[in-house]
């Protein structure tokens, strides 16, 4: 094993601040380059000022503290830069991914400066101390980690290809017809859960679409038990196109935001496929109640009555393959978490020297 040393971030990167040049939204032109702000990618626009792997780290905004979202990401290629992240390069004998990732579990809030609007100023940045060993180490590091975010990545990415294949083969349907005509709503009695929970909630579907694995008892609302798989079609704020196909486990709960459907003349897996099309959503848009967007919603019965593509007149074969794909959605989705949860208990684990990499590369 090599041996680690704590230096200053300062010495480890070279700050390429110099170069950032914001530019306001009304005097961009859009173009194939990403621009950065604080918290990633906010535009595309027609030129670039950097063309190399770099750290940004976020200069100011309340996520800082919060870290809701990661305070620095890597960029790589051509972009630009605004003066609300800072550009890091690594230093001879560092690895700029191994930094990134040590980045991801160091408190930085010590380094922090303004009470109402949190700001991370350069100085500051290159005081926080980094634990770091020789470049070779480092490299293996990273390339682990980086091997298993990139499986990540291939794996949404696939997601992405058979969801739009699944919408795109419900819609060969040579007619329409109502959802209730395919489905029947879920009626179960609410109930306050117990226990360990699987809650499928809306802030868990805009979250990767995981649900969140807590004790029910911090849980203060009713909520619906789920024991079959199903679809659950958001009724509120429709802007956001929230179609979940769920095989819950034991001890499951939704939102009574939902409409859980069950299959009646179709599968769920082709209900899901039919309510997941932008057309559905269109719809759902144009029924909404309400004045303000997070108080909209869509009443159960005008949700039912949506036109969809009637699935009953594909090809068994077709619908086989929706089947098929929407299962293989489900299978993805339990590899991405699965290697999220390594990667997560590796990382700190990792790059803090406490495993040697040997022992899990």
């Amino acid at each position: 094993m090599s041996t680690w040393k704590v230096l200053p971030l300062g010495k480890a990167t070279i700050s390429l601040d110099w170069k950032r040049v914001p530019v306001k939204a009304s005097e961009r032109v859009a173009g194939p380059y990403p621009y950065y702000g604080a918290s990633g990618i906010v535009d595309h626009v027609d030129g670039f000022l950097f063309d190399e792997l770099s750290l940004l780290v976020s200069e100011d905004g309340e996520n800082l503290r919060s870290r809701k979202t990661p305070i620095a990401f890597l960029a790589n290629g051509k972009y630009w830069v605004n003066n609300h992240a800072h550009v890091l390069r690594a230093a001879t004998g560092h690895d700029i991914r191994f930094i990134h990732y040590a980045m991801q579990v160091t408190d930085i809030s010590g380094y922090l400066t303004g009470s109402t609007q949190p700001k991370l100023t350069a100085g500051s940045l290159a005081e926080i101390p980094l634990n770091a060993p020789a470049l070779e180490e480092q490299q293996h590091i990273a390339d682990l980690l980086s091997a298993m975010d990139g499986l990540i990545a291939q794996n949404r990415a696939l997601i992405d290809h058979m969801r739009t294949l699944a919408t795109e083969l419900v819609g060969l349907a040579t007619r329409d017809t109502s959802l209730g005509s395919l489905s029947r709503p879920y009626t179960g009695k609410q109930i306050r859960p117990l226990g360990p929970t699987e809650h499928y909630s809306l802030l868990a579907f805009d979250n990767e679409a995981t649900p969140d694995l807590v004790d029910g008892e911090s849980i203060k609302s009713g909520k619906l038990p789920l024991s079959e798989p199903m679809v659950l079609v958001s009724r509120l704020n429709p802007k956001t196109a929230r179609s979940w196909m769920v095989y819950p486990g034991p001890g499951a709960v939704c939102s009574t935001e939902f409409v859980p459907l069950l299959g009646d003349e179709a599968s769920v897996e082709e209900i899901w496929a039919a309510t997941a099309r932008d057309d559905f959503w269109d719809q759902m848009r144009s029924r909404v109640t309400g004045t303000t967007g997070s108080h909209q919603r869509v009443d159960r019965e005008d949700a039912l009555s949506i036109a969809v593509p009637d699935v009953r007149t594909l090809a068994a074969h077709v619908r086989e393959e929706v089947v098929r794909l929407v299962r293989g959605i489900q299978q993805l989705r339990e590899e991405i978490e699965s290697t999220v949860r390594a990667r997560d208990e590796l990382l700190p684990h990792l790059v803090a020297g406490t495993i040697e990499i040997e022992t899990v590369a």
